[in-house]
């Protein structure tokens, strides 16, 4: 494989590269590159098939839920949680401008999981985008807590994860444990 070294800085004096990580290993990318976390989203979910609802956990204010639903995802009712009242406030607030969106917002805490708000589904879309990174250790009392709330569990983890779990995966899994 052909390795590509970039500029260390762009004209304008920004940053040519950053520097995030794949498999516990540090890459080197242009800056300008960057994941289309909602396509990706959009595709996972068609790729799916029918589910009954979406639960984002440290959804913060549900940002990701607008963009799904404004990128042409399903109406499907959408369940954000975050450990920040703010967070469920704010997403409380900008849900309530359009009558057309089922968004509800409610508690998290990854370390303490309980999702005794949801209403039972048989097939629920469980996704998490750089949520759990900012948690030091996963139990594995948070995965059963999300397999045991539906018969149908679908899950998608978009971010970093693998300190949490096993800090040997690489140099930047250490350097993320450290951080």
């Amino acid at each position: 494989m052909k390795k590509h070294d970039f500029l260390k800085t762009l004209p304008s004096g920004t940053d040519a590269a950053n520097e995030p990580s794949f498999k516990g290993e540090f890459i080197n990318i242009p800056f300008y590159t960057e994941a289309s976390y909602t396509n990706f989203i959009l595709d996972f979910l068609q790729e799916t098939g029918d589910v009954d609802c979406v639960v984002e956990l440290g959804c913060g204010y549900g940002h990701n839920f607008f963009k799904i639903y404004y990128g042409g995802g399903p109406c499907k009712p959408c369940y954000g949680s975050d450990l920040t009242l703010a967070g469920q406030a704010l997403g409380t607030q900008l849900t309530g401008l359009n009558p057309e969106l089922d968004f509800s917002f409610f508690p998290f805490d990854h370390i303490l999981p309980d999702l005794k708000w949801l209403p039972s589904y048989e097939k629920v879309f469980f996704m998490k985008v750089h949520s759990i990174k900012q948690v030091q250790y996963i139990d594995l009392e948070f995965f059963r807590c999300l397999t045991a709330a539906t018969p149908q569990v679908i899950g998608l983890h978009l971010e970093p994860f693998g300190f949490q779990v096993d800090p040997e995966l690489g140099p930047a899994t250490k350097k993320s444990r450290c951080f």
